[in-house]
């Protein structure tokens, strides 16, 4: 484990992201100054809402045996949730608790989400899909507003992007993060509300990826919430991606009442 992927976090997310705030108030949970959810998908259930993981996260699907189910049992890992595009070539399937949990942090206030996924079978030419994990506002598309990690292989090769959407206005950046198939990577959002997002990746195996978008982050009344998304647009046999976990902590500057 590296020295970062942000020192794997809690401590209440290492009090609140070593900032000025006293440490002390995010030492306990606090619901005055933060919210957080924690999902290890210990439980996955049909597609009906509220029957996957504890925090009863939504799958939407569309072809013939898109769909979310059980990863199985792995050593090592407590709960896994697959989601599959199923066997039509446009199939797809998105994991979500809302597409408008979240509005804009605002400047002082900070998001976070860390989650785990693993693409056992990598995109081809002949089988084209793309993966997306991390803050968005769609089940069926690419984000229009949002912060995300992105698996593209028809317009990134086989890494690992990260990006930013505003109104369907997008900023990206490639990192030199392989995509390599069955291999678990780490990702980790740190999105502050008056300087931008912030991403950590990890695969156990490369060098930790630190990259900051500033651009093209959603404002005003724009809304999202966590979510994954597997998408075909080639291909008739069925792609996977396999989720470990997903938490997310929303920190605000002001106390609520």
């Amino acid at each position: 484990m590296p020295v970062s992927i942000f020192d794997t976090l809690p401590l209440m997310v290492k009090s609140r992201l070593n900032s000025s705030f006293t440490a002390a108030r995010y030492g306990i949970f606090d619901p005055q100054f933060m919210v957080r959810q924690e999902d290890d998908f210990t439980n996955v259930g049909a597609i009906e809402t509220g029957e996957i993981g504890t925090q009863g996260w939504l799958a939407t699907a569309s072809g013939t045996g898109a769909a979310a189910s059980s990863g199985g049992t792995v050593a090592g890992r407590v709960g896994l949730v697959t989601v599959a595009t199923g066997t039509t070539a446009t199939g797809r399937t998105a994991l979500e608790q809302s597409t408008a949990v979240f509005n804009p942090p605002g400047t002082e206030d900070v998001l976070v989400c860390s989650f785990s996924i693993n693409v056992p079978t990598l995109s081809t030419v002949a089988e084209e899909f793309v993966v997306y994990a991390g803050f968005g506002d769609a089940a069926a598309a690419e984000v229009a507003d949002g912060a995300y990690v992105s698996y593209d292989r028809l317009t990134d090769g086989d890494f690992w992007a990260v990006k930013t959407a505003q109104g369907s206005t997008r900023s990206k950046t490639v990192t030199a993060m392989p995509a390599v198939a069955g291999r678990y990577l780490r990702g980790i959002i740190v999105w502050t509300g008056g300087t931008g997002a912030t991403f950590y990746l990890y695969d156990g195996v490369n060098s930790e990826i630190v990259t900051t978008i500033t651009t093209n982050l959603p404002s005003g009344s724009q809304q999202y919430g966590p979510f994954f998304q597997i998408r075909k647009s080639a291909g008739t046999t069925s792609r996977t991606a396999i989720i470990d976990y997903y938490n997310w902590y929303l920190f605000f500057a002001s106390a609520r009442y």
